[in-house]
């Protein structure tokens, strides 16, 4: 009987010992993916926070300048006659602001936000840089009183009217993680 139980134990090849093994691998192969993933998914989290913190500086600088705004024409005619940093009048399209350039003589030219533009006038943590703002005082025609469209009407018959192009730039955390907003302030 014990010679019976021998003769087994012997022919026994290591099977379990192969299929052990191949199932730690898969089990390691699996943990590795679920490691990357999670991974992943940290630093797109942290990229949206980033993007979202350059768009509330932004937003912030957006407001500063809109705020500058609700003061009165008189004062932004004073700073544009100035030269102040950041408050300019505006040209002919395409627009000194539109979006991050400026219409030099038909060379469309990047805008110098460092130099051209006002900074913010509060403090904001987590941002490589305080937001920055650029004012634009725009010329526009209004049609006359009795409804009908600008392009129907004579320029004699358009009264001219006032607006403000108002254009901000944040940055996140990170120096390339950059938002620009712009708006219309009548």
């Amino acid at each position: 009987m014990k010679q019976k139980a021998m003769m087994s134990f012997n022919k026994q090849s290591g099977v379990t010992l192969i299929v052990g093994l191949i199932m730690v691998l898969l089990l390691t192969i699996i943990g590795l993916a679920a490691i990357r993933g999670s991974n992943m998914q940290e630093m797109m989290a942290g990229n949206a926070r980033d993007r979202h913190v350059a768009f509330e500086a932004a937003e912030a600088a957006l407001r500063d300048g809109e705020s500058n705004l609700a003061d009165g024409h008189t004062s932004i005619d004073d700073e544009i006659a100035n030269n102040t940093t950041g408050f300019y009048e505006g040209v002919d399209t395409p627009s000194r602001y539109y979006w991050l350039g400026k219409d030099a003589g038909g060379a469309f030219t990047p805008f110098d936000w460092d130099t051209e533009a006002a900074t913010y006038g509060g403090t904001l943590e987590n941002v490589n840089e305080q937001p920055k703002y650029a004012v634009e005082k725009l010329d526009y025609l209004e049609p006359g009183m009795d409804g009908s469209a600008a392009g129907f009407m004579s320029v004699q018959e358009q009264e001219s009217r006032v607006m403000f192009r108002v254009t901000a730039r944040g940055e996140g955390a990170n120096e390339n993680t950059v938002v620009v907003l712009q708006t219309t302030y009548r």
